[in-house]
């Protein structure tokens, strides 16, 4: 009886353990929206994109929002909510968030960057860029190259969220990021899988996969250029 009683009361408190750590679970993600705006900003404009935030983060859930609004008469910056779940501080114009597939853009605007310096090509393959171990798939002879890469239409697939570790899904800390991917891992995956169609095809296969391949492919090729934050600001100067 006595180990019994032990063994529902550390599983009653290891209930309250796991509420208490995960609030965006247990707890609505914002209250009512209140928003923050640049000095100067329009009241009516940032009332009226109230009700729209408000769903938005109720749907998603999400702490909070920021909105930026670019009119002739002036640039407007508007926060809604809160920057985190255990934050009252809305968010703002400095506020950084995750990105996520956004950064997917920027791969795509170096690589073409690249093809007009003539430092890779539109039909230059993967493997001529990777090491000679590495086993890149095909498919009926057809090799991947940097192009299907950039367009969605390698045909190879996505990559799994956490698979090997879910326990850490369970805790804030882990629960929204990836486990860190080495060159091995990435070299080793390649090695091991092969393409259902060929590339180029007409469906778009949507492939992190692909695009985190382009970019490793493109350090390889001028890891000078990539590691200089300098060359990095410029890219994005011209591209923007």
């Amino acid at each position: 009886m006595i180990s019994r009683t032990w063994a529902i009361l550390l599983l009653v408190l290891s209930a309250a353990a796991l509420v208490a750590v995960q609030p965006r679970y247990f707890s609505k993600s914002a209250a009512a929206v209140t928003p923050a705006a640049t000095e100067g900003a329009d009241g009516s404009l940032r009332t009226s994109l109230a009700p729209e935030v408000q769903a938005l983060i109720d749907t998603l859930p999400c702490a909070g929002v920021v909105i930026g609004v670019v009119r002739p008469s002036g640039n407007e910056v508007f926060g809604f909510g809160r920057r985190s779940v255990g934050s009252i501080v809305p968010p703002d114009g400095e506020t950084v968030f995750e990105i996520g597939d956004m950064t997917q853009m920027f791969t795509a605007t170096l690589f073409a960057r690249l093809v007009e310096e003539n430092v890779v090509r539109m039909d230059q393959t993967v493997r001529s860029l990777l090491p000679d171990t590495v086993s890149v798939p095909m498919k009926d002879g057809h090799d991947i190259e940097l192009q299907h890469l950039a367009t969605w239409s390698s045909g190879l697939p996505r990559i799994d969220g956490n698979p090997g570790a879910p326990l850490l899904d369970l805790f804030p800390p882990f629960s929204r990021a990836a486990l860190p991917r080495s060159p091995k891992w990435l070299y080793d995956l390649l090695s091991s899988i092969d393409i259902a169609s060929l590339p180029a095809g007409h469906a778009p296969d949507a492939s992190d996969l692909g695009m985190g391949l382009l970019g490793h492919a493109l350090e390889r090729r001028h890891p000078d250029r990539l590691r200089d934050p300098a060359a990095a600001r410029a890219v994005a100067h011209r591209s923007g």
